[in-house]
């Protein structure tokens, strides 16, 4: 092929150039995907992103948890009881709970550290007093202290320790509601 321009001075004054070979060609074994393709792609891909948006908040709200209670340490240094309540306030908002109840592990015994939500008063007492007691091993949460497994109970007025009559799953049951 020759290249040249009238009346002006072309870089290859006149000779021949040869083609590179840059011609547009389709891309070999690839077609143009169909729209129903693209739009399950695109929905995939939102689907990501809200569960990558709700990671984030997630993660946000464990954040925020643990800076108020870093503020309730730091603005009541020795004071455990504040912060046993600002952990407690924080675990039940973030696991979505209505009510919690902290214990202390003291040995093979337990000792109530704070209640938190909407609980009868006859429970609160109950357990907020502090009184160290020894739970039935047959007692689901404290199973799962032991075993650091999950414990699921349909119906804890089926439990084993329920039927003896132990404090804990009565006043829980009976009393909470739970």
């Amino acid at each position: 092929m020759t290249l040249s321009r009238k009346g002006a001075e072309s870089r290859t004054r006149g000779r021949k150039v040869r083609s590179t070979g840059t011609k547009v060609r389709p891309h070999a074994g690839r077609s143009r995907e169909p729209r129903a393709d693209l739009e399950q792609q695109l929905e995939a891909c939102r689907r990501d992103l809200a569960e990558a948006q709700e990671h984030l908040t997630e993660a946000l709200e464990q954040q925020t948890a643990t800076s108020e209670v870093l503020r309730v340490i730091s603005s009541s240094p020795g004071e455990l009881q504040a912060v046993f309540n600002a952990m407690l306030a924080n675990a039940t908002r973030l696991c979505e709970a209505s009510y919690g109840l902290m214990l202390l592990c003291e040995g093979d015994a337990f000792r109530s550290a704070a209640v938190h939500g909407p609980l009868p008063p006859a429970f609160v007492e109950r357990w907020r007093t502090g009184t160290l007691f020894r739970p039935d091993p047959d007692i689901p949460a404290f199973r799962a202290a032991q075993t650091r497994q999950t414990v699921q109970v349909a119906d804890l007025r089926t439990t084993p320790a329920y039927l003896r009559g132990d404090p804990f799953p009565v006043s829980g049951a009976d009393v909470a509601g739970i």
